[in-house]
């Protein structure tokens, strides 16, 4: 009997009735049972639940479903006693970078994920996607989330026994903010006019604000206090992340972690000051270097190990954590910087993290996807990456195999096929050469490389260089995923747009195997750069319309930068030839 999320005790029993039993529906509070523990049993009698609230009861409505689902006329009596092993299990969307989805999608991303009992939706706030009432300037005329919005959003998980919780990050990732004029002086500005080196290289500008600076803390509570009062969640995640330039404080004779931590209790005590029930989370990179601090840390000041490698974290690196009072775990879609995403390394991530998280109390997982390089993958990209995290979250014992799933419950594909078209198109990753680089090639091609190799951020990296067999490996691998993509048959009521949405990201992938022969070839044929010109300018309408059927307008310009330039590169280089001819 497989079930998504496989229950943790199923007895099945040799006696079977039919369905007419199912009539006979008994709900039995028990309030020995666990919040979401449910204990379900059908027999002869029809169908009893116990459980202890009605999260619990819907719990087992949930299984009920899945497994009438999969019965004929003869319903197989069975005892299902039930219980997650995270008692926090979520997905966290980024929206300060590129996509930001319509209340609508929103809604429908809600509705995929409570079916697999996650109870924690996390949306990422960076920039300006919502309307900040201290702040007009920066979203006026804009397309962004309202108080509304959110609210309404709000209310949408209660029914679905989903927490909306708020993410924001308001001391580092601050660049968009630092980056205008009445903000600029906050930042951590270093001596090199270059920029800030890090880890990966020199950043144009800066991203984390001056804990010393008055106006800095300003600009960080006035982002709280708008973003806050909309959502009614018990956690707020206030991030603290990647802030960089902190190790600047040590050149004014000042421990830089002490800053940093300083801060980040500034930031606790504050928003504990106006929700004193609340938990706080916090991303843990910056605390992980310094375990020694962990002490200071309070119990509902909780930090997050995130890591998104295929066998990362590490089992020691998480009993660090539980230096911590408690701690939660975090990995990832591993749709980002890709296109079409790594199901390999988003297995192999989701499981080492739930195995891992579990054996050291992690009290909640996260699967987070972000929105790197122009967040070119859409979100239906990420339909595995969700899916594979709720399951595994509440029983990481059992290895999922989520392809039947998808097929039945999300893609609605009577083919059978979609599911593993959104399991496998990415898999070109491993044709790659071996490297360290999170993308894949075809990433490194169209957002970096492009025609002119005018970006050198990955430099650094020192990655080898793409060969034409690498190039036609790929060219065969999409091809034959646009041609099971065209027998699919969906019935969910957005099948068309699922469908328009792949065949997209196939077409950038096949822009990028075209563009890496053209150029391994030497630049020289003439009709071919033609070609490139005229598909680049067809995948960027085609990817206006798309977004704009999912998303606010907001940032579309912002994701269709590297676009822009690819073709900018292109007209220039057919301008080359002119001149020559």
């Amino acid at each position: 009997m497989k079930l998504f999320p496989q229950p943790k005790n199923v007895t099945l029993l040799e006696e079977t009735s039919g369905r007419e039993v199912l009539k006979n529906r008994q709900n039995v509070v028990n309030s020995a049972l666990g919040e979401e523990e449910y204990i379900l049993r059908i027999d002869a009698a029809g169908i009893t639940v116990e459980a202890s609230c009605d999260k619990g009861f819907y719990y087992a409505d949930l299984t009920l479903e899945q497994l009438l689902r999969r019965q004929g006329q003869q319903v197989k009596h069975c005892v299902i006693h039930d219980f997650p092993d995270f008692a926090q299990r979520g997905v966290m969307m980024d929206l300060g970078r590129n996509h930001v989805p319509t209340l609508e999608n929103l809604k429908r991303i809600v509705d995929i994920l409570s079916k697999v009992k996650i109870n924690h939706f996390e949306l990422y706030f960076e920039g300006f996607p919502f309307a900040y009432a201290s702040h007009p300037k920066v979203w006026k005329n804009k397309d962004v989330l309202t108080p509304a919005d959110i609210q309404e959003l709000d209310a949408y998980c209660k029914t679905k026994f989903v927490e909306l919780v708020p993410c924001l990050n308001a001391f580092g990732h601050m660049k968009h903010w630092i980056q205008r004029d009445e903000y600029r002086d906050l930042a951590i500005t270093p001596d090199d006019p270059n920029g800030y080196k890090m880890p990966w290289g020199y950043e144009k500008g800066f991203s984390t604000l001056d804990p010393d600076k008055p106006g800095s803390w300003e600009l960080t509570k006035s982002l709280f206090d708008d973003l806050l009062p909309c959502f009614t969640a018990d956690i707020i995640n206030i991030c603290c992340d990647e802030t960089f330039e902190i190790t600047e404080k040590a050149k004014e004779g000042k421990n830089p972690t002490r800053v940093y931590l300083d801060y980040v209790l500034r930031i606790y005590r504050y928003i504990k000051s106006q929700y004193p029930e609340k938990t706080l989370l916090f991303w843990g990179d910056i605390i992980q270097r310094h375990p020694e601090f962990f002490d200071e840390i309070p119990e509902d000041l909780v930090p997050i190990l995130w890591a998104y490698g295929e066998e990362s974290p590490s089992l020691e690196t998480c009993q660090e954590y539980t230096k911590a009072k408690q701690y939660y775990i975090c990995g990832s879609t591993n749709t980002f910087c890709t296109i079409a995403g790594k199901t390999g390394v988003m297995i192999g991530n989701t499981n080492t993290c739930t195995t891992n998280g579990k054996a050291t109390g992690a009290v909640g997982y996260l699967q987070t996807k972000w929105q790197d390089l122009g967040g070119w993958d859409e979100t239906c990209v990420s339909y595995p990456g969700f899916i594979y995290g709720g399951v595994q979250s509440w029983n990481s014992e059992y290895k999922h195999d989520i392809v039947p799933y998808l097929n039945e419950y999300v893609f609605c594909d009577a083919a059978g096929l979609m599911a593993q078209i959104s399991m496998e198109l990415g898999d070109f990753y491993h044709f790659d050469p071996k490297h360290w680089y999170n993308g894949n090639g075809i990433i490194r091609t169209l957002y970096y490389d492009q025609l002119m190799n005018e970006d050198h951020d990955l430099d650094f990296c020192n990655l080898p260089p793409l060969d034409m067999a690498y190039f036609d490996k790929v060219e065969a691998h999409v091809a034959k995923y646009m041609r099971l993509l065209e027998q699919t048959d969906m019935g969910c009521d957005d099948a068309a747009l699922i469908k328009a949405e792949y065949r997209l990201n196939m077409r950038m992938l096949m822009h990028g195997v075209m563009l890496g022969k053209y150029k391994l070839l030497g630049h020289t044929d003439r009709e071919k750069a033609w070609e490139l010109l005229d598909d680049i300018e067809t995948i960027m309408a085609d990817y206006r319309a798309l977004w704009l059927q999912r998303n606010k307008n907001i940032n579309l310009e912002n994701s269709m930068f590297k676009f822009y330039e690819l073709r900018r590169q292109y007209i220039e280089h057919l301008d080359l030839y002119r001149v020559k001819v």
